[in-house]
């Protein structure tokens, strides 16, 4: 009788354990996603909040919600790359950069 108690009680704890691991496990990959998302799927987050889909909004404002978050992504990047440097060769590594090669 005990030990069946004992048995059971076991399982419960594992399956406890491996859902909690399970939970954690995906609020770390939503954080890591919210920050390392590229800018085509920021473009369709931010279309998706307004209650559309990206499938209904016409492609030419879509590209422009892509190269706008591009752009803020290199000029992120570079800003932290050449804090030292001179404000026109930061102009030019912004232009220059490798997110915006990519859109």
């Amino acid at each position: 009788m005990l030990n069946r108690e004992n048995k059971k009680l076991r399982k419960r704890n594992e399956r406890l354990t491996k859902v909690k691991q399970s939970v954690q496990g995906k609020e770390t990959s939503a954080s890591k996603a919210q920050f390392n998302s590229t800018p085509k799927s920021k473009a369709n987050a931010e279309i998706r909040k307004l209650g559309l889909t990206p499938k209904t909004v016409p492609n030419s404002i879509e590209r422009k919600l892509i190269m706008a978050n591009a752009m803020i992504a290199e000029i992120q990047t570079t800003k932290e790359k050449n804090k030292p440097q001179k404000q026109s060769r930061v102009v030019a590594n912004i232009v220059s950069g490798s997110i915006l090669r990519k859109y």
